[in-house]
């Protein structure tokens, strides 16, 4: 396979090295070893990234969720919680996104809080420098996913559902609406939600036992929005922040992450076994609040981010 280019209006254009995982039609895409010790070590658009030395080390990466926990439910984020983040910032501490949204989105609004370390996306799926070079991308190319999938989506009567594919070599998005249907060639990242189904406990086990192989499936949704989500095998929030703190040669252990639904559950149990810090929104689900033992009072438009910092520095 020739060498792939990523593009995106959000982020600089850097060349990737195509390579097929041995995990059941997933593709993983991974920088150059030269190219990804400039950007785990001294990225000029992100600034050092390495394990901080003295006493800002002994504050954790602190990574959020966007939807229903940094952001309101108006879709902004407060001067309470960005006045947060500032604060933890300026005591040395730094801080990530870890979402579902796609890299555009995502890249966007880690630029608007400051974030110098590498942005998570798509639940994992794909995780950008702060600078906006590729460092994983990891997709479903099996055809035979797709049409299994969908019809399953068609026979627990989904009522309710959008999928959206992400291009692996442009980055282009395209949102397919009201249907289920395997995407173009090359656009395998894939984002579904599957609402309204006939009976959700059944359509997630058996969908889960089906395409174990093929598919990561997960309950999602948060409180006020429930769905499905789909990535590529052995992908979630947990993973990725795993790899993102290894790749910087941080311990496991003093990573933080807070979040509120279904897809974060991943994240806060990973997180949460290595020793570090996990938190959970007032309006986060039972789900996220059974793995993570430390639950905020305070919800997404109560500056629960604010009382995650207070915690944090206070340690």
């Amino acid at each position: 396979m020739p060498w792939m280019v990523y593009k995106s209006r959000e982020f600089r254009v850097y060349e990737v090295k195509h390579m097929k995982s041995r995990s059941m039609g997933s593709t993983v895409l991974f920088i150059p070893a030269l190219l990804g010790a400039m950007l785990l070590g001294s990225c000029r658009s992100g600034g050092d990234q390495r394990a901080p030395q003295g006493k800002a080390k002994k504050l954790p990466l602190l990574y959020t969720d966007l939807d229903e926990t940094l952001l309101s439910s108006k879709g902004t984020i407060s001067a309470c919680n960005m006045a947060a983040l500032k604060r933890y910032q300026k005591a040395g501490g730094r801080i990530g996104i870890a979402t579902g949204r796609f890299p555009d989105s995502a890249g966007v609004l880690a630029k608007q809080v400051g974030s110098r370390l590498p942005v998570i996306s798509a639940n994992g799926a794909v995780i950008h420098s702060p600078g906006g070079a590729l460092l994983r991308l990891r997709g479903i190319t099996d055809p035979t996913f797709f049409q299994g999938f969908c019809g399953e989506v068609f026979r627990h009567q989904c009522k309710k559902y959008y999928t959206a594919f992400m291009n692996t070599a442009s980055g282009k998005v395209i949102w397919g609406g009201q249907r289920c249907e395997a995407p173009q060639a090359g656009f395998s990242v894939f984002k579904m939600k599957a609402q309204q189904c006939e009976n959700p406990g059944e359509f997630l086990k058996v969908t889960r036992s089906r395409f174990a192989a093929q598919a990561t499936i997960i309950n999602a949704g948060s409180v006020a929005n429930y769905h499905f989500a789909v990535s590529a095998p052995g992908v979630d929030k947990g993973d990725a922040l795993l790899f993102v703190a290894k790749s910087l040669g941080y311990p496991s252990s003093r990573l933080a992450f807070v979040g509120n639904g279904g897809n974060d559950v991943s994240g806060a149990r990973a997180v949460h076994k290595a020793g570090g810090k996990c938190f959970v929104v007032a309006n986060g689900v039972s789900a996220l609040k059974a793995a993570c033992p430390t639950h905020l009072a305070q919800s997404n438009d109560n500056c629960a981010l604010g009382r995650v910092v207070e915690i944090l520095l206070r340690q």
